[in-house]
């Protein structure tokens, strides 16, 4: 199975079981096949969109629909919520004050809740059909 370069603090199965979603330092997602362990893909969950140091994903998690991944950071707590059909970033969601240390998709794909700091947010996700037509990654 392949590593992350630099270590894997969290990661998630697609709903589907065929990818894995792996983040870990300097604010990288992998999409891996799980299968294979082959990097299909690769995401930063940074406010510059690059490879920074310091900066690492301490959660993430895929919506039952398939269709977003959500990558907690630390220690700044932000949320960078991702379309999976083409890995856009759509939202980053400020929760702030602390490294996220939980994210949950509710079972309609509508909200994420984030915790970090004995705070819980639920966030809605809007027009996500706008935002992230269908079509999964196989």
């Amino acid at each position: 199975m392949h590593a992350c370069r630099k270590g894997t603090n969290d990661l998630a199965f697609a709903p589907d079981g065929k990818l894995v979603y792996a983040g870990g330092t300097e604010g990288c997602v992998h999409v891996m096949e799980a299968a294979t362990g082959r990097v299909r893909d690769h995401w930063f969950a940074t406010p510059t969109g690059k490879e920074e140091y310091g900066h690492r994903i301490s959660t993430v998690n895929v919506s039952p629909d398939g269709r977003f991944a959500a990558a907690g950071t630390g220690p700044e707590g932000l949320v960078f919520l991702f379309s999976t059909a083409k890995g856009d970033l759509l939202r980053v969601l400020p929760h702030g004050g602390s490294t996220i240390l939980a994210a949950s998709f509710s079972p309609d794909s509508s909200r994420l809740a984030t915790l970090a700091a004995g705070r819980l947010k639920i966030w809605r996700i809007p027009d996500v059909k706008k935002e992230c037509p269908s079509g999964k990654r196989a």
